[in-house]
């Protein structure tokens, strides 16, 4: 019966991988709901999904499973960090002044320039555990002309518009080398009020971050194909002529439904790339998630 279904799936190619991610999420969420009841511990493995700290736990309905609350309502987040992260009290920064060379983790506010303060090494940066998890990725950029960027990203079913590949063709050539860029969202800030485009990019250089530049963000694109399906991640870039004061963008999504397939008449979910502007006085929703670099020795624009 398995291997009927399997093969069924196989039909539905990038479904089929969904369809698999959420079953086997599900599954493993009832054997962490029996072990509770029956008061066994959960190991660093299950704690590690439970708290979603690879990736969100999906399923099969529009809301959020009740269990996962239900579950991470009795533990203690403090305690359970110890075990995810196998590190001590001391590892774990709850401020800028408890930073030092030994910190694993940081979990407080963004503060003046707190990026330049963390170790390198430190990959587990939250401004609450575990529901605002920023992300630091390192990606290498350059060494690719145009037309090979274009092509690897339409390969590995990226949909551009003439517009963007306008775009890309116009970037020039990137000597390569190795980046980081830092995921965060709107909330992440802490800013009062309604936060707009010119405080929020204003802020994040007081924090120690960078815009991007749109010769990068094709390479960051290749790199996150792993985009949950509805994610919108908006990509700020520094501020243009023409308009005056808009701020360049791209936003990279994984859209359900946006592209065609006229032979099988079904629409199908998509990564895209998307050129536009936002004007300096935008507001931006708080869960919006934006995406920016953190300056080097080796990143900073030719």
């Amino acid at each position: 019966m398995q291997e009927l279904l399997d093969s069924k799936l196989q039909e539905f190619g990038g479904e089929a991988d969904a369809y698999r991610k959420k079953s086997e999420d599900m599954r493993r969420l009832t054997v962490l709901e029996k072990k509770h009841k029956n008061e066994e511990l959960f190991t660093k493995d299950d704690l590690i999904f439970l708290y979603e700290i690879n990736g969100k736990i999906e399923g099969f309905g529009y809301e959020k499973d009740p269990r996962i609350y239900e579950l991470r309502k009795g533990r203690n987040p403090e305690e359970d960090m110890l075990v995810i992260f196998e590190c001590s009290r001391e590892q774990i920064a709850y401020s800028d002044s408890q930073i030092n060379g030994n910190t694993r983790v940081y979990v407080g506010k963004l503060k003046k320039g707190i990026f330049q303060k963390l170790p390198e090494s430190l990959q587990y940066i939250y401004t609450s555990f575990p529901s605002s998890r920023i992300e630091k990725v390192k990606v290498e950029v350059g060494g690719k002309s145009a037309n090979e960027l274009i092509s690897e990203l339409e390969q590995v079913g990226v949909s551009l518009s003439d517009e963007v590949k306008n775009k890309i063709k116009n970037i020039g050539f990137i000597e390569k080398k190795e980046m980081t860029f830092i995921r965060l969202t709107v909330r992440d800030f802490g800013l009062n009020g309604d936060p707009i485009t010119k405080h929020i990019c204003a802020c994040a250089e007081v924090f120690g971050l960078a815009l991007c530049w749109a010769g990068i963000v094709p390479y960051y694109r290749l790199k996150y194909l792993d985009q949950p399906i509805g994610e919108d991640l908006l990509v700020v870039m520094k501020p243009g002529l023409n308009p005056p004061g808009s701020f360049p963008t791209f936003g990279l999504s994984n859209e359900r439904g946006a592209r065609y397939d006229e032979e099988k008449d079904e629409y199908y979910d998509c990564m895209t790339m998307n050129f536009g502007s936002s004007s300096s006085h935008q507001y931006l929703e708080r869960n919006e998630k934006l995406l920016f670099i953190l300056p080097n020795s080796s990143s900073s624009q030719l």
